[in-house]
């Protein structure tokens, strides 16, 4: 009893002394520049979160002049500069920062979305393959290779890798957007239908985003069905700004079932915001050339365009 008391003594005593220098341990010191970094960054996130885009960018840039290895200072600039219009730095302060800190898929992603947006298409492919080689289950990783092979024309190859997204991040509405959108390209209305629908299913009633039931009353009037189609599309109408592409595609469905004065009136609308929307005028033309169209919606035709002339 003696020997095991004795190793008690001892392992407690070594416990003590192992506790002990943990404790009056100095902490580390976070060298000043790197703490006038976080401080500018925080200041400049909270004028982000003002809305206070010049102070956010004066903020962000003193951090990174304190810290110009930090890499999140520099992404937050960059995305400030970003906000403001300033797609040249912003994309170098990104790219700076990747290269700072290379093993970060989501910096990656980022990177590739803003060139892809500035048409720097194979070097956003770059980025893209990049972050998957990091974090191959990185969803927007791949949804941002679907979005560049879509935009190259590359349907079947996008579709693969949006639906491999998909597959990361079930409920990624941009993604099902993104693949109903290429259905629809393809001229596969069943398939981008039931997309939409899965979409729409993600919303309870009166909240479905605007797109969605564009493109659901687009899927509708290309399988004949009319009817469900005007409804989609006006439904739409009520979720958003009266854009020029869904008004005319509603014309095109009352004209289709025959609801000519329906059409007229909603023909008139889109030329009220622009006058020279080719495709309404092409549909106005169709509707001269069918006997569809009346003395009356030529006077209002021509009421609407000088409308439009006053409105622009």
């Amino acid at each position: 009893m003696r020997r095991w008391a004795w190793l008690f003594l001892g392992l407690g005593t070594t416990f003590a002394l192992t506790v002990g220098c943990s404790v009056f341990r100095k902490p580390s010191v976070v060298p000043e520049s790197v703490a006038r970094c976080r401080q500018y960054a925080r200041q400049g996130s909270s004028a982000v979160d003002r809305g206070e885009w010049n102070q956010a960018e004066e903020y962000l840039r003193q951090a990174v002049q304190a810290s110009p290895v930090d890499h999140e200072a520099r992404r937050q600039l960059a995305e400030v500069l970003w906000q403001k219009g300033v797609t040249g730095e912003s994309i170098q302060q990104m790219e700076f920062a990747l290269r700072l800190a290379p093993g970060d898929a989501s910096l990656a992603v980022r990177t590739g979305e803003m060139v892809l947006a500035a048409g720097r298409v194979e070097q956003a492919l770059a980025y893209a393959d990049w972050a998957i080689a990091i974090e191959p289950d990185l969803a927007a990783a791949w949804a941002l290779r679907g979005r560049i092979h879509a935009k190259t024309g590359n349907l079947t190859q996008s579709l693969a890798d949006l639906h491999r997204a998909l597959a990361y991040s079930p409920s990624d509405e941009d993604v099902l957007l993104d693949i109903a959108a290429i259905h629809h390209r393809r001229r596969e209305p069943e398939r981008c239908l039931t997309t939409i629908h899965h979409l729409l299913d993600l919303h309870p009633p009166g909240e479905e985003p605007q797109e969605a039931l564009y493109l659901e009353g687009i899927a509708l009037s290309q399988l004949g069905r009319f009817d469900d189609a005007a409804e989609s599309l006006q439904t739409a109408l009520r979720r958003g700004p009266p854009r020029a592409d869904i008004l005319y595609q509603l014309a095109e469905v009352e004209f289709a079932l025959g609801r000519i004065q329906a059409a007229q009136l909603t023909a008139r609308s889109v030329l009220a915001t622009d006058s020279n929307h080719a495709a309404t005028l092409a549909l106005i033309s169709k509707m001269n050339q069918t006997g569809s169209s009346s003395k009356e919606f030529d006077q209002n035709t021509g009421q609407g365009l000088q409308a439009a002339k006053i409105i622009r």
